[in-house]
């Protein structure tokens, strides 16, 4: 089976499917935030501050796409991360593409519960880091990520379960004949 990418916005549902995804097609599953937190101990610095040294150095963000890149190459293998179905498509990897949207305020909501934070502080926090991340993406690469045309399926993740979003990306790939 050719690579999966998953990605979306955050509280979106990315992690908690592709984990379930990961059990039910029994392939691995990469995170890019892991790849990001390990580049940071290669460079021996803090996560927070290695975040402030990447904004300065495009050279971090091109590691991660070449990292990132690499791994949608893998067959059997589910890659996570905001510009995963991106790298994948503007490399001419043929992976099966997820992007997994929800409301602005579900997704402050998850995220606000899984950070233990209130809700306007995750608001402002990620209005911030949204705004910051898709100016970042056009400039570096051209891309909007509010395009979403180039991924397989698009799924609004606060009308189904994660199990449900699960079956109907199995039952999407089915129908392509991807599985």
């Amino acid at each position: 089976m050719k690579s999966i990418t998953i990605g979306g916005l955050p509280g979106s549902g990315t992690s908690t499917v592709a984990e379930l995804l990961e059990k039910s097609l029994d392939i691995r599953y990469v995170y890019t935030g892991d790849i990001f937190r390990q580049m940071a101990k290669e460079k021996g610095m803090k996560l927070e501050i290695f975040g402030e040294y990447v904004s300065k150095h495009q050279e971090i963000d091109r590691e991660l796409d070449r990292r990132q890149t690499e791994l949608t190459r893998e067959k059997d293998i589910i890659v996570e991360g905001r510009l995963a179905g991106y790298m994948a498509y503007s490399n001419g990897i043929g992976s099966y593409k997820i992007w997994l949207y929800a409301p602005f305020e579900v997704r402050m909501g998850r995220v606000g519960n899984r950070e233990k934070k209130g809700l306007e502080i995750v608001k402002k926090e990620n209005s911030i880091r949204e705004r910051g991340e898709r100016s970042r993406y056009i400039d570096i690469y051209g891309f909007d990520m509010n395009d979403t045309s180039i991924y397989d399926i698009t799924i609004d993740s606060s009308k189904y379960l994660a199990e449900e979003i699960v079956d109907l990306i199995i039952e999407d790939m089915r129908s392509r004949n991807i599985l």
